[in-house]
């Protein structure tokens, strides 16, 4: 008897683990808004969390910038544009750290800055001047 209660009872947990499990998230896309009335962000939020591509926008609602979150934490590629659309910054994230390396544009298209990160800490950096060539180079 004890015996059959306890497995109707791990089956009726079981089978309410499933249910549970298969249930879809909710995801709300909080936006914000610039005083123009564009939106300014939009960020996914699945259960309280940030989860999904976070972007921002300028007012004339032309793409800013984009980063993918994963549960709260920023997760692969950074990229900014400048507002004419030429890229400006693309670097990479894991754990909401900077991770590998990172380039910097000026806005005639020219590199600018390149880094490379551990874990967030800066471990080389090479400056370029507005013409392209290399200011100096460093690594920490």
């Amino acid at each position: 008897m004890k015996f059959s209660v306890i497995i109707n009872l791990t089956a009726i947990l079981l089978l309410f683990t499933v249910i549970g499990g298969c249930q879809e998230k909710e995801v709300i896309i909080q936006e914000t808004y610039h005083k123009n009335g564009a939106v300014e962000s939009q960020i996914p939020i699945v259960n309280g969390k940030r989860d999904g591509m976070q972007k921002f926008f300028y007012e004339d609602g032309k793409l800013a910038s984009q980063v993918l979150y994963v549960q709260d934490l920023k997760q692969g590629q950074f990229k900014a544009w400048f507002h004419d659309g030429k890229l400006k910054l693309v670097a990479n994230y894991r754990d909401s750290k900077l991770q590998g390396e990172a380039t910097t544009y000026y806005e005639n298209g020219k590199i600018m800055l390149k880094e490379r990160y551990e874990k967030g800490r800066l471990t080389y950096q090479k400056k370029y001047s507005y013409e392209g060539k290399v200011e100096y180079e460093d690594e920490y």
